[in-house]
C-alpha cells in the first residue's frame, strides 16, 4: 500500500471518529430543524392562511428554506474546523507522526486535502437528508399556485368546487396545472394523464375558482436540484481554502478566524460592490454565504416569486471555471508551503 493510501485511510478514520465531526452533524441538524420550524410557525401560527391557497405551505419552499439554513452551518463549520485542524496538530506535534512512518509530505498533503473536501460533502448530505425528511413529514408536494381572481364571488359555487375536489380526490394545484396545459393546446384527457390523473370533465361553473398556476412542481424541483449541484464546486473549493489557510497560519485561532473572516468579507460585503467581477470568486457562489447563491434564488422561485432574475448562463459557466482554477491553485499553494514548513 502506497504512502498516500495509508495516509488517506488514517484521515478517513479520523474524519468519521473525531468528536468534532459528531458535534458538526448535531449543529447542522439543529440549523436545518430550526429553518424548518421557523417556516412552519411563520405560516401556520404567526401568519396562518384562513382562506385560499398558501404557496408557502408547500414542500418545495420549506425544503429550500431548511436546506439554506443548514448550509450556513455547513460553510461556517468547514471554515472553522478544517481551517484550524492542521495548525493544532502541528502545535501538538501530531503532524510529525505520518512523516516518521515513511509517508511523504506530498502524500500527507494530498490525503489531507481529500479529507478536507469530504468534510463539507458529509455535512451537505446530512443537511439535505434532514431538510428533505422534515419537509416531507410536515408539508405536501405540489405545484406552486396563487388564489384565483374572482370578479363576482359566489360562496355556493366556491363551496361546490371544494366538494367536487374532495369527491374526486383531486388537489386544487393539480387542477390548476391541468387547466394551464389545456390552455397551452393539450387535449383535456392528455393533460390529465400527464399529471397522473384519470381523465375527467370539469364543470364550467367552477372554472373561475381554479387557482392560478405560478410554477409546475417539476420546474421548482429542477431549480432546487440544479442549485444544490451548482453549490458543490464552491463548497469543495471552500474546504481547500480553509485547508490552505491552516497550512499558512501557525495559530489555531488565527487560522480558523482568518478563513471565516476572509470568506465573509468576500462573499457578503465585497461581492455586491464588485458586480459581475465577483463571479470570478468562489465565495460568491456559496449556497449560504455567497451573494450569487443559486439556492437562495431557487428558494425564492419555490416561494412563488415570478420576478426573480435568473443568473446568466455565461456567468454560471465563468463561475464554474473560476472555482476550478482556484481549487487547483489553492491545492498547489498548500502543497508548496507544507513541503518546506517546519513540523
Amino acid at each position: 500500500m502506497t504512502g498516500f493510501l495509508r495516509s488517506l485511510r488514517a484521515e478517513l478514520f479520523g474524519l468519521l471518529h473525531r468528536r468534532s465531526t459528531l458535534v458538526a452533524l448535531i449543529l447542522v441538524f439543529v440549523a436545518s430543524f430550526l429553518g424548518l420550524a421557523v417556516g412552519w410557525l411563520e405560516h401556520n401560527v404567526l401568519r396562518p392562511s384562513e382562506e385560499g391557497y398558501n404557496a408557502h405551505l408547500n414542500f418545495w419552499p420549506r425544503f429550500g428554506q431548511a436546506a439554506h439554513a443548514g448550509f450556513w452551518l455547513v460553510e461556517i463549520l468547514t471554515l472553522v474546523m478544517v481551517g484550524g485542524l492542521l495548525a493544532r496538530e502541528i502545535q501538538h506535534g501530531a503532524a510529525r507522526d505520518p512523516v516518521t512512518r515513511r509517508i511523504s509530505r506530498s502524500a500527507f498533503v494530498a490525503s489531507r486535502a481529500v479529507a478536507a473536501m469530504l468534510f463539507p460533502l458529509l455535512l451537505t448530505g446530512w443537511n439535505l437528508a434532514i431538510s428533505w425528511g422534515g419537509s416531507a413529514l410536515l408539508f405536501e408536494k405540489g405545484h406552486i399556485v396563487t388564489d384565483p381572481v374572482v370578479v363576482f364571488e359566489d360562496p355556493e359555487a366556491e363551496k361546490g368546487f371544494q366538494v367536487w375536489l374532495q369527491e374526486n380526490q383531486f388537489r386544487a394545484d393539480d387542477i390548476a396545472a391541468w387547466r394551464d396545459l389545456v390552455q397551452s393546446g393539450e387535449e383535456e384527457a392528455d393533460a390529465a394523464r400527464q399529471l397522473g390523473l384519470e381523465p375527467f370533465s370539469m364543470p364550467p361553473e367552477y372554472d373561475s375558482y381554479i387557482p392560478n398556476l405560478v410554477f409546475y412542481q417539476d420546474e421548482v424541483a429542477g431549480d432546487l436540484n440544479r442549485a444544490i449541484l451548482a453549490a458543490l464546486p464552491s463548497l469543495l473549493t471552500l474546504s481547500l481554502f480553509a485547508f490552505c489557510v491552516s497550512v499558512l497560519v501557525p495559530s489555531v485561532v488565527v487560522a480558523a478566524g482568518a478563513a471565516l473572516g476572509i470568506v465573509l468579507v468576500l462573499g457578503r460585503f465585497m461581492a455586491p460592490e464588485m458586480g459581475e467581477h465577483a463571479t470570478w470568486l468562489f465565495a460568491d457562489w456559496l449556497p449560504a454565504l455567497g451573494h450569487e447563491s443559486q439556492l437562495a434564488k431557487a428558494r425564492q422561485i419555490a416561494e412563488g416569486y415570478s420576478d426573480v432574475a435568473a443568473t446568466e448562463e455565461a456567468w454560471i459557466s465563468r463561475g464554474y471555471w473560476a472555482t476550478l482554477f482556484e481549487a487547483v491553485a489553492l491545492s498547489v499553494l498548500a502543497w508548496g508551503v507544507f513541503r518546506r514548513r517546519a513540523l
